[in-house]
This record gives C-alpha cells, structure tokens and sequence, in this order.
C-alpha cells in the first residue's frame, strides 16, 4: 500500500511510487529478463513504455510467470496525463522521471503515451536559457542569487525544515529551476552539445584614435558568429583607452564580430579587433539541454573541438529536485501496514525493506515493528550491490528494545548511506509478525540468512510480509535537530573582503598573494569566492594560518580556480580550518592602488607564500577579491551545490575502483588521485595497501581497509571533517607532549586473546596507528603467563632457552612477572628496535646482558632495592631488523615486571605516543589492587619519563559473567575501581572507559546489570566519553571466536576507540 505519509503527496502530485527499470525497447510481458542492462527480479517495478502496441505500455510488476499491471496504475485516473514516475536503475534511464500524457486512457483499448517528464517551471527556464542566450553573464547573477536563496533556506528553523514532503517538493523544484539554468557555467542549449560555447573573451590591437568626448560609453558590437556580447570602452584625453567586454555572448564558431566606437561623440581613428575563445576553461565542465529536451548533461572541455560527456553525469531535473528534498525531507520506508496482528516469524533472518533503498543518504530516525512478545531486534544497513547482492558497508548494528503489539522507536541517529538498505532481525525474545498473503502493490521484501558480509545472496519474495516501517531524514534536517545556542549546527555565514567586486583597475603582479585578515572561528568552509579581474587566468586559493608576527604558520587545501575577463562569480568547497584565513595567489585579480575607503587590511606578498614567510600588513591598496565563509548545515547546503555544478554530482564513490582490493598490489598512485579528485573518496570493501596516504587520510571512507606501509588506518564510516590520525594524535597531545603514556587496563581481550599477534588486537593497532609514519612500536609488555593468551610467549614474540620453561613471578601490574634464571636466555623475535628496555624488581647482585645479532652491546647491574626499577639501557645503537637476546649473566634470579619495545623513529618525525598493555585473561575489576595500579604508573613513568598517563579501563565483562554482579553491585564496583585509581594518583579525567561487550555465554539481564551499572558509574563520576564497544553484537556479527573477538571484532574495537578519542571532547 502507499506510504501513509506520503498518500496525500502522491495523490495531489500525481506521482507514482518508483519503478526499479525502464524500457527502452519493445519486450515480451512475462518472464525475468534483462531490463535496460540489468536483470529483473520477482516483484520489481518496471516502467513498460516502449511496446509497438502502445496500449500494453503501463507499470508492471515483474514475475517469472505473466506481468500484471501494478496496483497503482491500472485504472484511467492512476495513468492520466501529468502522472509521473522515476525510475531507480539502469544504464539509459536511471535517475530519469517519466510522464504519462494521454489525457485520460482507457486501459486495454487507448493508446498509452509516456514521455520524458520536465517540470514546466524547470522547461520555461530552460526556454529562457535558449532566448537569452546571448546573455551568458546573466548566468551568473542567477547563480548568485541561488546561493543566496539557498543560504537561507538552510537556516530555516526547525520548524520549517519539518514541512510536508509536498512543500519540500515544491521548495526544491523552485531552488532547482534556478539552480539547474545557471550552474557554474550556466546551461546552454543543446545546440552545445556538440560544440564548444563560444563568446568574446577579450580584444586586441587597440588603437586610441582622438578629438572623442571623455568618459565610458557603450561598445558597439555586430556581425560574426556571436550573438548578445556587450561592452563598455573608455575614453580620456580624447582617446580610447581601455574596453570592458561586460557579456561574452554566446554562438559556436570563431569568426569575430565587428566592434565601433561611436557612442564618443567625435572620435576618430580609434579600432581593435575582438578575440573569440572558448567560455569554458580546458577540463572545466558544463551544463546542457539534451537533445531529446528530457534532461540537463554534463559536459567537459577536454582540448577537443567536441565537447566530451562527463560519464555517469546525467542528471534528470527530477532526480535533482529529490536531491534537494533529501536532505530536508523525511520518509516512510514501509510495503506493508503495522498493525499489531499477524503471524509470528520464527527465525534469525535479516528481513530488508525494498522501499528503503535511495541514490541519496538518509538517516533512520524512527522504527515501528509489530512483535509477538517482548524481544530485541538489531536494525542492519547493506549495501545493494550491482549483482543484487548485498554487502556489509561498515555502519555499526544496533540493537533495541521492542514491546509485545505495536512497538515505536524514536529519536534514532542510524546513517543509510546511498544505495543501501535497513533491515531489522530478532536478537531474543518475541518475534517480528508479518501478513499472509500477496505483497500489495505489487511489494516484495528480501532476506538473507544472516548480517551480510561481502556480495550476501538475498531471497527475493512477493508474499508475508513483515510489519515494519522506518522514518528516513534527510542530512539537512538531522543536522538542525542537533542545533545548540551557540548555532554550529545551522552554522553561520561571513564575507570576508571587499563586498562590491569590480574587474576594472590595475593587475596585481605575477603570483602576487593576499591573506585575509579574518579568521574562521570554526570549522567552516569557503563556499563562495568573487574575484575581478581583466582576463582569463588561473588563481590559486589557500587556507593561511598566520602567526602574531605576521609570519605563515601554516598553508593548506591549494585549490585553482578559473578566473574571466571581469568578475567571477564562484561556488566553491575549500575546507577552512577553525583559525585558517583565505587567502588568494596568482591571477593577476585587480587591485585599486592607495584607495582603500575602509581601511579594509590584509597580509600581501609579491610572489608564492610558504610556511614561515614574513608577510607585510597592509591598508593602502583595495583587493578586488572576497570570500564567503559558513560553517554547519549553511556549509554543507552550499558545498553540496558546488559540487554537484562542478563534478556532475560526484560523490566520491567509484573512485577505487581500479585498485587492488585485496592488498597485494599497490594502490598509492589510485588514492592519491582519487583524493585530488574529490575531498571525500570511498573506501569499498577490500583491503587497500598503500606506501603513503595523501594529507593523512583526510577524507576517505567507507567500510574498507587502507594499509599503509603494514599500518592499518582508521577511517570513518561516513565521511568526516579532517584527518582522523591527526585527530586521534591532537586528542592524545597530553600524553605526547609530556611522554606519557595511554594505558589499556584489562583482561584477556586487552592482552589479545584470539588475535593472530599482538599487532591485530585493538592494543596493537592503537600503538601502530598513532605512530603511523613514526616509528612501529610495541606496546609495553607486562603479563608473561605462557598460558594468558590463545598463543602464549610466542604470541608475544618471546622464546626462552637453558631452560626452555619460564617461571613466573607474582610481581607487577598483573601479578605474572617472569623469573629469569641465571643462565636463562631470553630470545625476542627479530625485528628493529631504536630501544629495548625492562623493569626489575631490585635485587642484589643481578646481571643481564643485552646482544645484538650476537654481540653484547650493554650490561645491566641491578639494583638492589626497589619496585618496578628501569634498566635504563639508552639507545641499541640499531637501526636495521635483528635479533635481540636478554641474558641472565649473573648467579641470582631476576624477577623482570615489564619488557619495552620501541621501533626506529623516522628522522625529523614528530614524537611518539607510548602504550602499555596492562591485562590479564579472567581478572575483574576486583583484581586491580592500589599496589597494582601503582605499579602500573611506575612501569609507565619509566617508560619515557612523563606522569599525566591516560587510563583506559577494558574491564567489566568478567565481573559479570563470573560473579553475575546485579546493576547495583556493578556501579559499586565501578566506583570502587575508579577510587583506587585515584588514590594511585591518577584523577578521573585521565579516564577513558571502554564499555564491556555481550558475551553469547551469559543472557541479557547480565548484560543490563553490567552495561547499566558501569555507565551510571561512570557518569557519576564526571567522565566525558566511552568507548562504545557495546554497540556491537560479537558473535552475531561473526566479530567473536570462542568468547573473544576475533581479528575483524578487533579491528571494530580500534576503531570505536580512535572515533571516541576523535569526538572532540576528550
């Protein structure tokens, strides 16, 4: 049946639910088949427009067997003239929107017209396009008066985002019939697509002539094959002196026209010659009018005299009035009603929602489900992938409490990226209920026998279907939910510079730089550049941070832009630090010397800038150049326009492509392109190993793995503002500034159980990836027992000879020290190490010696006093891999607490972070005594001599499987914990808690009592954030080996810490 919200929309519009397929060539009405490139499924929704005889042309719904007409189109009123419909896939007609024409078919005997749809308002200003189309500079006014109409819509309030589809339909179709006539370019008529626009871009050989009357007067232009230029020349002392051509016109060949000078009364002997030229820069692209008139196209100059069609860039007006209602609009994604009555399921199937899928991203704010009892359900998004599978795309699960009957979840915050789908599964207790019987409306769902993972097979089906519904929000309106006082959600907007841009003036010199003396307060973007200037040129736009010396601290996101013989009007995307300032290079833009009537001041340069320059602060001059700067949704409005004029609508996918994703071949050369081509490139499924990773991984996402140099990057499952490596490494400045360290305090999890080595636990690959391009360390080591973890001392890398048994002491943080017998070597596997180090406890009369590949290179006396006493050994002396020996020499036992391992820094890199790995299988948070946090921070002041540790506690899960704590007990104990790291001496906002994860061993009460006791606790206490490890289901999500997390649930783990260290609020 029609989504209940959208019922009146459809009806009052006139528009049909969207078909998956369109055809494009008479075909047999039964039977799968391939529809326009891909092949159909029982139950889709195909537009059927192409059939001989035309009367059969109608929706159907697809079947092996004969085709039905869909419910929504079978009758004379469902297809009458002006009923639309879009259509979802296909290698012609994906993204286009139809229209049936016939006034008012009888179905069967009249024939059915359906032709390519243009909204009247978006066809009269294409109309208007092609009239007007000597008056190319328009263009840009109407761009700017977009922007501007945009701007505003984007800081409606929250009230006005919430409005009907249908008035965001309409909204949006107003913005687009604006937008879509003057993008960028401007749109021209189909005429341009197979040529070039052309205009007058400039004049030459200009002679002055005399005896004309003194000022500036309108510029005659005739002939040629250009239409519509205009112009103005200047006239003093009696000559010409300077022509502006204000509108290039617009024609396709390049015979120039005629221009006169008899506007100055008396003027005699003056002349010049026009210049035609291209009015798209080489590889700059265009909007045109198709030639069949049903779309917009995006075309490129790419140095051919034909202009070449920018792939997968066309884009149906239609299809960019939803693009535009997405990110404000909100939907019902639902095939059948929730009515609370129905037949139970009784199985762990993951049941999608067809309707869910859309090319945009949308978030699932609200989830009704109709249950048998009370349960748990998981909500799961999966990419549809083009062989109609579906795949795991990297957003986390999450799981919620639903009630027996009708049960309505609100107040959801779940990304559904483009081209995916939410589906629900039972987790325990009651059942979702569906409907017996036929699908209405021709409505399938599909189902796989579990969480996808890569290219899952799904069962497609047209009856029982499963009483569930989501609400699906645009990005727009999200962001507006989340506005506080301070306005950085809605975000704000400022010009910076000079506001009455001018192209007349003197040319400033070759690469001649100005800095803005206005600094973002936030992180903003600069969504709009004006410049002035006397020819076509390439500029170059930076971020410039500038310190009080008016020195360059920092320069970053270089960006061209194309500039035009007057005043360029620009929608652009340039990210703008909190702190950073704009700043303009090259382009010879105009300036008016010692006229500056407000004093405006900027930072100049006569030539490129670089980091540490001096730059002079000046007011003399006026700059014709300014910036508009937004932060929050206002930003994103704006951004999301530029790119879409500039890119044909890219979004970053695709980008990888071509690369290796299975992490054998090197993909340096595909990232680093795709990261010039797009600020937000996606990482698909597969693994990605690089040699270097442009600005820091700054942009990529997705569910994939990018390697660099065996390290393995974080990277978010949306895209993100900045680098996360730089954010995780400014959010653990504290410990890297003082050399302290980040101490993860656990159990068998945390010192990694069932990972493959210490590198692929979670402890492993925090170290590895905060010191990514630094150095390859190992956390420091101070758990022994061979029986510890699923690979004992090996694991870790250690082997033991005369004798070939450890023996354990009970010393150190944990309790399992190792007793290294006189004579005993210790034996570390090979690798390069800058320092290897130990603590001891003090004894009389002990001697070690450190070797090399053989050779001794220090000898350590010990102390004979003291707890958790530092070697202090320096430096190897090493910077190639090697094998290192540790040597009982002496003739008494050494009880060693702890074994460090730090890698060769690169020279000239910044410092490194320190990580402990302090845990041990089974312990609870009992098990850490006073002494034994002591003992920890001991261990990590030797470490590299700093004190402001940072403790993460990993510790819960045992409390509750083993003592089954109820949800009083757990907090007691939680506080009990924090309370002996305070007396230690660390204070509780150096505490960062990873939340305990679900056991398949022990039932949902337990987890309760734990989950709630830990995060009343903790929230008692003050803490900031947690990690939030309990969002994910382990073992239903194949994260989980035996009771700990397998490599991929640690790789989840790493990441939920590095995305928590990454908020900003730490």
């Amino acid at each position: 049946m029609a989504r209940p919200a959208a019922a009146a929309v459809r009806l009052l519009t006139g528009e049909r639910e969207p078909v998956r397929l369109a055809t494009t060539v008479d075909i047999g009405l039964s039977g799968l088949q391939r529809i326009d490139g891909t092949m159909t499924e029982v139950g889709d929704r195909v537009l059927v427009k192409d059939q001989a005889d035309s009367t059969r042309n109608g929706i159907y719904t697809a079947s092996a067997g004969s085709w039905f007409r869909a419910a929504d189109a079978r009758t004379s009123r469902e297809m009458q003239k002006g009923t639309t419909v879009h259509v979802q896939l296909g290698a012609v007609n994906a993204d286009r929107v139809f229209s049936f024409v016939a006034e008012a078919p009888v179905v069967g005997t009249d024939q059915i017209a359906i032709a390519p749809f243009l909204p009247p308002d978006l066809n009269g200003a294409v109309e208007d396009a092609e009239t007007a189309a000597a008056n190319a500079a328009a263009y840009a006014g109407q761009a700017a008066a977009s922007a501007t109409a945009a701007a505003a819509s984007a800081g409606q309030t929250a009230a006005d985002l919430a409005a009907t589809h249908a008035d965001v339909v309409a909204t949006a179709a107003s913005l687009a019939n604006t937008q879509l006539a003057s993008a960028a370019s401007g749109v021209y008529p189909s005429a341009y697509t197979t040529s070039l626009p052309k205009g007058v871009t400039g004049t030459t050989g200009l002679v002055g002539g005399t005896g004309g009357a003194n000022g500036t007067f309108a510029l005659g232009i005739s002939g040629g094959s250009i239409s519509g230029a205009a112009g103005t020349f200047t006239v003093a002392g009696g000559a010409m002196t300077a022509i502006n051509i204000t509108n290039p016109g617009l024609g396709s060949g390049t015979t120039p026209p005629t221009l006169s000078f008899t506007a100055s009364a008396g003027l005699t002997g003056a002349s010049a010659t026009a210049v035609v030229g291209n009015l798209i820069a080489a590889q700059k692209t265009y909007w045109a009018l198709s030639t069949d008139g049903a779309y917009l196209q995006l075309y490129q100059n790419d140095g051919t005299a034909t202009p070449a069609v920018v792939a997968n860039a066309a884009l149906g007006a239609k299809a960019m009035i939803d693009a535009l209602a997405s990110l404000t609009g909100s939907r019902i994604a639902n095939t059948v009603p929730v009515t609370g009555t129905g037949t139970a399921l009784a199985n762990a199937n993951v049941y999608f929602e067809p309707t869910s899928l859309n090319t945009f991203d949308e978030f699932v704010t609200g989830l009704s489900v109709a249950m048998s009892a009370d349960g748990v359900v998981r909500i799961v998004v999966s990419k549809l992938e083009d062989d109609s599978t579906l795949s795991n795309v990297g957003i986390v699960s999450q799981t919620f409490n639903a009630l027996a009957g009708v049960s309505t979840i609100s107040g959801l915050e779940i990304s559904k990226p483009a081209g995916c789908v939410i589906g629900i599964q039972a987790v325990s207790g009651g059942y979702p209920l569906y409907t017996t019987g036929i699908i209405p409306n021709g409505g399938s769902r599909w189902h796989s026998a579990a969480i996808p993972t890569s290219h899952t097979a799904k069962t497609v089906t047209t009856t029982n279907g499963i009483q569930w519904s989501a609400v699906l929000t645009g990005e727009v309106t999200i962001k507006a939910r989340r506005t506080d006082a301070q306005g950085t959600a809605i975000g704000k907007g400022a010009l910076v510079g000079w506001s009455s841009i001018v192209a007349s003036g003197t040319n400033t010199p070759a690469n001649y730089s100005t800095v803005q003396q206005v600094s973002a307060a936030a992180d903003s973007y600069i969504t709009g550049i004006q410049v002035g200037a006397g020819a076509s040129a390439t500029a170059t736009v930076f971020a410039v941070k500038m310190n009080p010396d008016n020195t360059i601290a920092d320069i970053k996101n270089a960006t061209p832009i194309t500039l035009i013989n007057g005043v360029a009007n620009l929608a652009t995307s340039i990210a703008l630090p909190a702190g950073y300032r704009p700043a303009i290079t090259g382009g010879a833009y105009k300036y008016q010397a010692n006229n500056n009537p407000t004093g405006l001041r900027v930072h100049l340069k006569s030539g490129v800038m670089a980091i540490g320059d001096t730059l002079i602060d000046s007011a003399s001059h006026r700059f014709e150049v300014n910036f508009t700067v937004e932060s929050g949704l206002t930003a994103d409005a704006h951004r999301a326009i530029a790119l879409a004029s500039q890119a044909g609508g890219n979004t970053g996918l695709g980008l990888l492509s071509a690369a290796d994703n299975t992490g054998v071949l090197d993909a340096t050369a595909i990232l680093s392109a795709a990261a010039v081509a797009h600020p937000f490139p996606y990482v698909p499924p597969g693994t990605f190993a690089v040699t270097a990773i442009p600005n820091n991984g700054k942009g990529f996402w997705g569910p994939g793995k990018v390697i660099v140099n065996g390290v393995l990057m974080s990277t978010p499952e949306k895209p993100e503002f900045g680098s996360r490596f730089l954010k995780l490494r400014a959010a653990l400045m504290p410990q890297i500034a003082t050399n302290s360290c980040v101490i993860i305090n656990g159990d068998s999890i945390s010192n990694g159980a069932y990972a493959t080595n210490p590198r692929t636990n979670h402890v492993g690959r925090l170290t590895h990836f905060a010191n990514m391009g630094i150095a390859l360390d190992e956390a420091v080591l101070v758990n022994f027992d061979n029986a510890d973890t699923s690979g004992g001392n090996a694991f870790h890398g250690l082997t033991f000879s005369n004798p070939s048994t450890p023996t354990y002491g009970t010393g150190g943080p944990v309790g399992k020290s190792l007793i290294l017998q006189p004579a005993q070597v210790l034996t570390l596997s090979a690798a390069a190490h800058e320092k290897l180090d130990l603590t001891y406890q003090g004894v009389s009369g002990g001697q070690l010696a450190f070797a090399y590949n053989g050779t001794t290179y220090a000898t350590v006396y010990t102390a004979a006093t003291g707890n958790d006493v530092l070697a202090a050994l320096g430096s190897t002396g090493q910077t190639g891999s090697g094998t290192y020996t540790i040597t009982n020499t002496g003739s008494v036992a050494i009880e060693v607490t702890s074994l460090m391992r730090f890698g060769v820094k690169v020279a000239g890199s910044p410092p490194r972070l320190y990580v402990c790995r302090m845990a041990h299988g089974s312990y609870t948070m009992a098990s850490f005594t006073v002494s034994r946090m002591q003992s920890m921070l001991r261990i990590a002041t030797a470490v590299a001599g700093g004190a402001n540790h940072l403790v993460i506690p990993a510790l819960g899960t045992n409390d509750a499987v083993g003592t089954n704590l109820d949800y009083g007990q757990m907090r007691q104990a939680t506080l009990d914990y924090a309370g002996r790291w305070v007396t230690a001496g660390v204070p509780v906002a150096n505490i960062l808690p990873i939340m305990p994860w679900r056991w398949a061993s022990y039932g949902t009460s337990n987890f309760q009592n734990e989950l709630g006791g830990i995060r009343q606790a903790y929230r008692e206490l003050g803490v900031r954030r947690v990690i939030q490890t309990d969002a994910f289901d382990f073992v239903s999500e194949g994260l989980a080996s035996d009771g700990h997390p397998n490599d991929a649930g640690f790789i989840a783990e790493f990441n939920a810490m590095v995305a928590a260290l990454c908020d900003g609020a730490i």
